[in-house]
């Protein structure tokens, strides 16, 4: 047999030459001029770049089932699957019941069966990509894993891996994610770069966008556990909820801004925790295991761990708040060092300083206290002020109000030791005052105990002093080292230092009385080192000196339940 380059030189074609066809499972013959009716050049030339641009299991022929324009074909089926686009399905490995439709749609798609990929470059690359839907340009390019699932939108699950029974709603959503398998991206960008993001749902603009860890959680609204870090198990609901949240594993974020954080500060350690409320523990840090719950409850409190955070602005900007409570409006916000205590009441505790370990309960009870730590301010307004209030006790409307260095005190009353007109106990150290307005505006009151409505009450220089009954020693002055008991006793006495006055109205406007002392009702001295014992209107029993067979008069006492007489002397 001759080779081919030994063959006679072709002759033009003339028209007349025999062709065989197929034509319905039927050999059939014709020639050239018989079928020229039915190809035109575009035709030739449309079929000659679809056949160029697919490559497919079997011969590639236009048949009746073929979707037509006019008289030019412009799909082939091959393999019950519909091809229509440049490079559509091109290199796909597919099974029956498939659409390509657009340029590169399904190109080099893998394990495609029942499926759609409509628009420019859908489903390019996608593997595993049977009984699932791609429809928008780029939308599923690159998916792995993505049978079963549905992808709507500009770029929706764009190279996203895991992706199988799951949906794609939207611009860019779920572009780049991880393992996102049996999950719900609806929003554009929602739960892109998200990471280990199978088993949540992920709605709204920039929901979940770049989480991780985020399985099995939910991340609703816009921007919504954006960034958020170790998110499984979570609910982030809201615009903003979350966003930026360190460690979010278990825990709820729900509300505008509720636990979300900044570039530089955020949420931190929020395992275990819930965020309900507009900015709820907003950049709050180590927020593990707590409650946030009201509008800017815990708002960038730090070291917020084992606490509770209830209501408007409740431990906003706390430090060290760990292992506490604050319920009410502003309770606790800004205290520093405010571990291991309660502030409980509308701007209980606010602004306090050192106030671990205490408890702070009442409306501004403990308000802007300094140094409160190991300390109870309970009541209304209770140590509002008090400054060096460490280790001591504030209870009733106003107790201990803007007393100063009131470490080791108790303040038992309304007003008891509290401040009056801008005047305010100080040095108030060591002390006790019990009762209404006891040592209110007394000034050097450490050391010293005023018990009693009143008692000591605008007294000066009140140190090492025991003030004990109704206004007993109010308005005393320079009333160091001394003792004022009985109703009244040493009221608006002057220079009382060293001083005893006992009983009722004892020592009562004495001037000059110091180191005396007064015993009796309405006993008065008229100068310092006194003994005055009784008075004028109240008597103590005197025996005459006749009936002692003299002129000296004896002062009747009992001594061991016997009466005896000792002389006094004119």
């Amino acid at each position: 047999m001759p080779k081919i380059s030994q063959l006679p030189s072709a002759q033009p074609l003339s028209g007349s030459e025999t062709l065989v066809f197929v034509q319905g499972g039927v050999t059939v013959q014709g020639n050239a001029s018989s079928i020229s009716k039915y190809i035109s050049s575009t035709a030739l030339s449309a079929y000659a770049q679809l056949s160029a641009a697919n490559t497919f299991t079997r011969t590639q022929t236009f048949a009746s089932q073929s979707i037509n324009l006019g008289s030019i074909p412009i799909s082939a089926n091959s393999c019950d699957s519909f091809f229509f686009g440049t490079f559509a399905g091109s290199n796909s490995t597919s099974l029956p019941g498939n659409f390509f439709i657009g340029g590169n749609a399904g190109r080099n798609a893998s394990g495609v069966q029942y499926s759609n990929f409509i628009g420019g470059a859908a489903g390019y690359n996608a593997t595993h990509a049977a009984s699932s839907n791609f429809l928008g340009v780029n939308t599923g390019n690159g998916a792995t894993c993505a049978n079963n699932s549905n992808f709507i939108g500009f770029t929706a699950g764009f190279c996203a891996s895991g992706a199988r029974y799951s949906n794609f709603l939207g611009s860019s959503v779920g572009r780049c994610a991880l393992s996102a398998c049996h999950s719900n991206f609806i929003g554009r960008d929602a739960g892109s770069s998200a990471t280990d993001a199978c088993y949540s749902n992920f709605i709204g603009k920039y929901a979940g966008r770049n989480a991780y860890c985020a399985n099995n959680s939910n991340f609703i609204g816009s921007t919504a556990g954006f960034c958020a870090s170790g998110a499984s198990f979570s609910n982030f609901l809201g615009t903003n909820a979350g966003r930026c949240a360190l460690d979010a594993i278990c825990s709820n974020f729900i509300g505008y801004n509720a636990g979300y954080g900044t570039a530089s500060v955020f949420a931190n350690k929020a395992f275990h925790s819930n965020f309900l409320g507009y900015a709820a523990g907003f950049a709050a840090t180590c927020a593990n295991n707590s409650n946030f719950i009201g509008s800017n409850a815990g708002a960038g409190a730090t070291c917020a761990c084992n606490s509770n955070f209830l209501g408007f602005s409740a431990g906003v900007t706390a430090t060290c708040a760990c292992n506490s409570n604050f319920l009410g409006r502003n309770a606790g916000s800004s205290a520093t060092q405010a571990s291991r205590s309660n502030f409980i009441g509308c701007r209980a505790g606010g602004s306090a300083t050192c106030a671990c370990d205490s408890n702070f309960i009442g409306v501004a009870a403990g308000y802007t206290a300094q140094k409160a730590f190991y300390s109870n301010f309970i009541g209304r307004c209770a140590g509002i002020y008090a400054e060096c209030a460490s280790n001591s006790n504030f209870i009733g409307n106003r107790a201990g109000h803007s007393a100063i260095c009131a470490c080791y005190s108790n303040f038992i009353g309304t007003a008891a030791g509290g401040c009056s007109n801008d005047v305010y106990a100080t040095c108030a150290s060591f002390s006790n005052f019990i009762g209404f307005a006891a040592g209110l505006r007394s000034t050097y009151a450490r050391n010293s105990n005023f018990i009693g409505s009143g008692a000591g009450n605008t007294a000066r220089y009140a140190n090492y002093s025991n003030f004990i009954g109704f206004y007993a020693g109010k308005y005393a002055t320079s009333a160091c080292r001394s003792s004022f008991i009985g109703y009244c006793a040493g009221f608006c006495a002057t220079n009382a230092s060293n001083s005893v006055f006992m009983g009722t109205f004892a020592g009562c406007g004495a001037s000059s009385a110091c180191s005396s002392i007064a015993i009796g009702f309405s006993a008065i001295p008229t100068g310092p080192n006194q003994l005055v014992l009784g008075s004028a209107v109240a008597p103590l029993s005197v025996i005459p000196g006749t009936s002692l067979g003299s002129s000296v008069s004896g002062l009747r006492v009992r001594i061991n339940g016997v009466f005896r007489t000792i002389p006094l002397l004119t």
